[in-house]
């Protein structure tokens, strides 16, 4: 099934959009804790995931959050990522305003996920543009002889002092990984900048996470100032107990290397979405570009879109091709405490619904 619509009148559709009048039961009610310091991940949702649901044709509002029938299951895939790195915001917002129990561990890994959710959407997204363009990845094409020794070197370089000393104090194998994710963000972002600012700023994130989920409990200092842990930048050396117990007498190191709990962890969650919003703005020109290029169709087809520049309302056909089904996708009734949006039923987010055969007849 494809929509025929006129340039025009798709932007306006798109431009009036938003969480608030066209979102599922969260994006409603929680959306704006994250678009406060991250306005671009509701436009990325106007430009990209908005067109692909039924929120384009009339009908209940429960159907026309779900993906139309037609549309390729990349882009399904991206829309689920999106939608999941909203909510990990969300939550990490929701844990920080009620100071949930245990609070650091909640909410980095909450970050955490956020980051590793960021490279997955821009991989896909980085693909398919690569497909509308009729472009080839060169990290995804086979490397002669020449260059895998050339890196191969690169990486002993970079990489063999630390895995050995991984290699003698956990006795794990030393295992060579041909580069991916960073080699792909960088194939796709290029000198953009904001690109290296997330690339250190998850540097950051993931170590934490790491140490305050998969570690001994991280110590805190108990001074007048509060409760305070360690800097972002400065956990790795205050994994140890004893790293802690030994700066606790030198106030210079203190105020270096340690801040309170709420200023640190708020930080954290601020200092992410900035960053983000600035590399969304990369992605938002891009998925603009392709979506109404007059040169290329192929996120239009990908979309189930065609253009009719004399329409000035849409309509929909209904094609053969039946080879992309319609997606769905896990809902996530409960995660949050109930809501208070004018809709309260768990009917799709972008998308969460749950529909049987016999009740869904379109």
């Amino acid at each position: 099934m494809s929509i025929n619509i006129s340039p025009k009148v798709l932007a306006g559709l798109i431009d009036k959009a938003s969480f608030k009048t066209h979102g599922d039961v969260y994006e409603i009610e929680f959306g704006h804790l994250v678009t406060e310091q991250f306005p671009n991940i509701e436009k990325l949702w106007q430009v990209l995931v908005f067109p692909m649901t039924r929120r384009l044709e009339s009908g209940a509002r429960e159907k026309a959050l779900r993906i139309r029938q037609g549309v390729y299951e990349e882009l399904g895939e991206v829309a689920s990522q999106h939608y999941s790195i909203l909510m990990h915001l969300v939550y990490a917002h929701w844990h920080y305003a009620q100071q949930s129990f245990p609070l650091i561990e909640n909410i980095y890994t909450h970050l955490a996920t956020v980051c590793d959710l960021v490279e997955s959407l821009v991989i896909s997204w980085h693909k398919i543009s690569l497909r509308c363009r009729g472009q080839q990845s060169r990290i995804l094409t086979e490397w002669p002889r020449e260059e895998f020794m050339e890196r191969l070197g690169q990486w002993y370089d970079e990489n063999y002092p630390d895995e050995f000393n991984n290699y003698v104090a956990k006795g794990k194998p030393i295992s060579i990984k041909r580069p991916y994710v960073h080699d792909l963000l960088k194939e796709y972002f290029g000198t953009y900048a904001p690109r290296r600012d997330f690339a250190k700023f998850s540097n950051y994130i993931r170590p934490y996470r790491n140490a305050v989920v998969h570690d001994v409990v991280l110590m805190r200092l108990s001074t007048d100032r509060g409760i305070l842990i360690p800097k972002l930048q400065k956990i790795g050396g205050y994994r140890r107990w004893k790293a802690v117990q030994d700066v606790a007498d030198k106030p210079e190191i203190i105020e270096r290397d340690f801040e309170a709990i709420n200023s640190q962890i708020l930080g954290a969650i601020i200092g992410l979405e900035t960053i983000l919003d600035r590399l969304w703005d990369y992605l938002i020109a891009d998925v603009r570009e392709e979506l109404f290029s007059t040169e290329r169709g192929v996120l239009r087809e990908m979309l189930a879109i065609e253009f009719d520049e004399s329409l000035e309302t849409f309509s929909i056909s209904v094609s053969e091709d039946t080879s992309n089904v319609e997606l769905g996708s896990l809902t996530s009734s409960g995660v949050l405490p109930a809501t208070t949006a004018s809709n309260t039923e768990d009917t799709g987010g972008s998308a969460l619904y749950l529909v049987s055969d016999e009740q869904d007849s379109g």
